[in-house]
């Protein structure tokens, strides 16, 4: 198996700890942490030599979130250095090629109430940050290289900064990429995951 599993400790004494195929991370594990979460495990693997020969990752939740058994060989075959950013539910099509803020009223950007702890910044706070086009996270995404290495680079170094900014990690990755000149690619249905997404 290719699978890693990535968890965070924000009192681990180094940036990551990786054997087995286990992953740990330092920085908030909890909900509102998850964007610092996933930014700390790309540049992870981006620095873990071992994982090198990798071309492309499939991120997937471990709760909400089955793949089909034959996905690797579905993927195998999609997976050209072409595709970049890649799933099988893009949001956000109101905003396809163009940033939006606050671009619906609503619901929108409260997706998060009631995850968060109770001391977390993001409890009972409306993200009202920027949207562009993005694939649902509840459903899997996957990251070629190149765009792991652009993330890396454009996002902050300092996980605060990440933290106060960010609470939507799926959306942070879209938004990220957006200004990179990467749109995500749609793929045929793979994973099980939240109700927007099923085989």
């Amino acid at each position: 198996q290719n699978l890693i599993i990535f968890y965070a400790n924000p009192n681990l004494k180094s940036n990551y700890t990786y054997s087995n195929r286990i992953l740990c991370l330092k920085c908030r594990d909890t909900y509102d942490g998850l964007p610092e979460k996933v930014l700390c495990m790309i540049r992870a693997i981006l620095s873990i030599k071992e994982l090198n020969k990798y071309s492309h990752i499939l991120k997937i939740d471990d709760h909400d979130t089955e793949v089909s058994e034959n996905i690797h060989n579905e993927l195998k075959y999609k997976l050209t250095s072409q595709v970049n950013y890649a799933g099988q539910t893009v949001n956000c099509r109101n905003c396809k090629y163009r940033f939006y803020k606050n671009f619906e009223v609503g619901k929108v950007g409260t997706w998060h109430f009631n995850k968060c702890p109770k001391d977390s910044y993001w409890e009972n706070k409306r993200f009202s940050g920027y949207y562009a086009p993005y694939i649902n996270g509840g459903c899997g995404y996957v990251l070629s290289r190149l765009s792991m290495r652009l993330i890396d680079k454009t996002l902050p170094k300092n996980l605060d900064e990440v933290y106060y900014n960010h609470i939507y990690e799926d959306l942070m990755i879209g938004v990220t990429l957006f200004k990179n000149n990467i749109h995500p690619i749609k793929l045929p249905k793979m994973v099980k995951g939240e109700w927007v997404c099923n085989f």
